[in-house]
């Protein structure tokens, strides 16, 4: 009897497990990916855990180079023995792999690059020691400024609707040439720049400048002077977005 009360009645139906959400980073990410996906771009990955060269060297950091003091990278213990281009590092960039992918593959490419990044900051509003970046390369002949501008300005209206304007301006980084950066007109008031209490929702202030700049936004367009492979001797075009923290 006490035996036939514990019985299990395996017809029953199991117990269901409820799916989380999906965290708003990931689902950022894969927005972003998409809108490039739909452009023929693929996905690049690459390690975390990088090298010297990868991370710095190769993309046109040599010992000394003022964009290193501005990094403040995490390195890995211990590696004092090591050749300075082999030790290891968290990647403060995505950027290694766009090297990665040209070693691999023969070009044309056209790749999306989202991922995870790694500096020593001290945590604060604004600031995180990990962050998100998504970055883009496009190896192909014939490559102009031009098609740089319009696959950005279609990626902005893609991602916060078609009524956004880009505008673009010169900038300085000092590891790329030329550079610039992109704003888009703000998404609440259409690039009015309403000033308080004159916003047309219901009389409250619109807050938002009329053009953005805001981190998360920010987009670093540079024809990069990349340590290239000879295959890849062709115009090239490359941008960066950061940070999704």
């Amino acid at each position: 009897m006490e035996l036939a009360a514990e019985a299990i009645d395996i017809t029953l139906p199991g117990t269901q497990r409820l799916t989380g959400a999906e965290h708003p980073i990931t689902r950022t990410l894969n927005e972003i990916t998409r809108v490039f996906a739909a452009l023929g771009y693929s996905v690049g990955v690459g390690p975390e855990v990088e090298t010297d060269f990868y991370n710095f060297e190769c993309m046109n950091f040599p010992p000394g180079h003022p964009a290193r003091d501005t990094q403040d990278t995490l390195v890995v213990a211990n590696q004092e023995r090591r050749p300075l281009r082999d030790r290891l590092l968290l990647r403060t960039h995505t950027s290694p792999v766009q090297m990665r992918t040209m070693e691999s593959q023969p070009p044309p490419v056209r790749i999306v690059i989202p991922g995870k990044v790694h500096r020593n900051d001290a945590v604060d509003a604004t600031h995180s020691p990990i962050f998100h970046q998504v970055e883009g390369l496009c190896v192909d002949t014939n490559i102009t400024f031009s098609d740089l501008k319009g696959t950005l300005d279609h990626a902005m209206k893609a991602l916060f609707g078609s009524a956004v304007k880009t505008r673009f301006f010169p900038s300085f980084f000092p590891f790329t040439e030329p550079s610039a950066d992109v704003q888009i007109s703000c998404i609440f008031c259409g690039g009015k720049g309403l000033p308080q209490n004159a916003s047309s929702r219901g009389g409250s202030s619109c807050w938002a400048a009329a053009w953005w700049i805001r981190q998360c936004l920010r987009l670093r367009l540079r024809s990069s002077r990349l340590t290239i492979p000879r295959r890849f001797q062709a115009s090239h075009s490359a941008w960066e977005s950061s940070a999704l923290r």
